[in-house]
């Protein structure tokens, strides 16, 4: 038997019932961009699960519960790839967990692959029947109807913590407001969960380095919020791009990235208020008529997507500018213009009326951002641009003064002195 689809057409919980009521032994591939998961069943009970992060999953897995120490961690893990053996072997040889206690994170580690599943957006899927061999894997047996159940539990609960943290590139800061460290009383999950917020790491960045799945990290996550030991750290922080543990050059462009993103929400949102589908058509035409540069860098930007899908979309779109000023300048431009031409689209359909509501809304964010987050001068020199944009679009009629700043003028806001 064969099998293949895409989780926009089928879901994955169908496929699982499938597969278990026919009992049927064989591999289920799973993909999402570079996630890749093996599910392996035996008449219909599924028995092993592996991730494109397998090894480490377990390894951070048995760290966070204070299992292994960091370092006798990185140990097996180098001798485990020397050795191309299975990490868990290593680990019962050097006398960190017995065969016991690796059955049962082994047993852990597959749910929590499995849950992982269910909270993918969109995926593909392939099942073939097929005979495998998993010597020297230490298998298990789960039910599929509880393993639906549980993670159909856990998407509900998911939706709701997102709606206390509904963006994973947010930063929390420790709170200045929080109990003092004689009085806070967490578990050693949560610590830490705590240990890893430095006002730098996004809420993604602490997730992954944490070693807890999603659902997990989020709980705790939402548990140190809700303490008051943690705040959002807020504002449009433009500096210069530094560097990871391995001396890669790291640029983000996320905060600029979300004033836009927001802004751009608020009038797709009247757009499709007034006019439908249509909307959708005035996003691709703005996008159409700007330079190729900026149709290039703007083309896979999607106001419906995630925050993160976009920001993965324009960091790669902008790898190949060698100056972070120059790239952050040049995103900054194309966004402006996509906001003009969207807006005089907007006007040319709509009329005035309906979209200087839209201006109030987005003058509102304007003036939080301006009143209440941290940021530098370009910040002011945003705000203020944006502001302008709006009022000769949706206010004056356009003229050649503003022809003359689409061709040129703008750029001089951002030129290195």
């Amino acid at each position: 038997m064969s099998l293949k689809g895409n989780f926009e057409s089928f879901f994955l919980a169908s496929v699982l019932q499938l597969l278990a009521n026919d009992k049927k032994t064989g591999i289920l591939h799973i993909k999402e961009g570079k996630n890749q998961v093996k599910v392996y069943l035996e008449e219909g009970t599924i028995i092993y699960a592996i991730g494109s992060q397998t090894e480490n999953r377990l390894g951070h897995l048995l760290r966070s519960k204070g299992v292994i120490s960091e370092e006798n961690l990185k140990k097996c893990l180098e001798e485990a790839r020397g050795k191309n053996e299975q990490v868990g072997k290593i680990l019962v040889e050097s006398g960190c967990v017995s065969i016991a206690e690796l059955e049962t994170f082994i047993h852990q580690q597959v749910e929590n692959i499995l849950y992982s599943l269910f909270l993918w957006q969109k995926g593909e899927f392939e099942y073939e029947d097929a005979t495998f061999n998993l010597k020297g894997a230490i298998v298990t047996q789960l039910n599929t109807m509880e393993l639906i159940l549980e993670a159909s539990r856990r998407v509900d609960e998911l939706s709701v913590l997102r709606k206390q943290i509904p963006d994973d590139l947010a930063i929390f800061r420790l709170s200045d407001e929080g109990s003092s460290q004689d009085e806070i009383k967490l578990n050693s999950q949560e610590w830490r969960m705590l240990s890893l917020i430095d006002g730098k790491r996004t809420v993604r960045d602490v997730i992954d380095e944490s070693g807890f799945d999603d659902f997990m990290g989020m709980k705790f996550f939402y548990s140190l919020v809700s303490s008051g030991l943690i705040a959002k750290r807020e504002g449009i922080i433009i500096e210069e791009p530094g560097r990871n543990k391995t001396g890669e050059v790291i640029v983000d462009y996320r905060d600029i990235i979300k004033l836009y993103y927001d802004i751009l929400q608020i009038i797709s949102t009247r757009f499709e208020k007034e006019i439908g589908k249509q909307a959708l058509t005035i996003f691709n035409e703005s996008v159409e008529d700007l330079i190729p540069q900026q149709k290039e860098l703007l083309r896979n930007f999607r106001a419906k997507d995630s925050l993160d899908e976009n920001n993965k979309h324009l960091t790669n779109a902008l790898r190949t500018y060698k100056s972070f000023r120059e790239g952050r300048a040049f995103l900054i431009i194309s966004f402006n213009d996509l906001l003009r031409g969207l807006l005089a689209r907007g006007v040319a359909i709509l009329g005035k009326p309906p979209l200087q509501k839209t201006q109030q809304e987005i003058e509102k964010v304007l003036s939080y951002i301006d009143t209440h987050r941290e940021g530098s001068t370009e910040k002011v020199t945003i705000i203020n641009t944006i502001k302008s944009l709006l009022k000769k679009t949706l206010q004056q009629d356009s003229g050649k003064g503003e022809e003359k700043e689409r061709r040129g003028g703008r750029f001089s806001l951002f030129k290195t002195k």
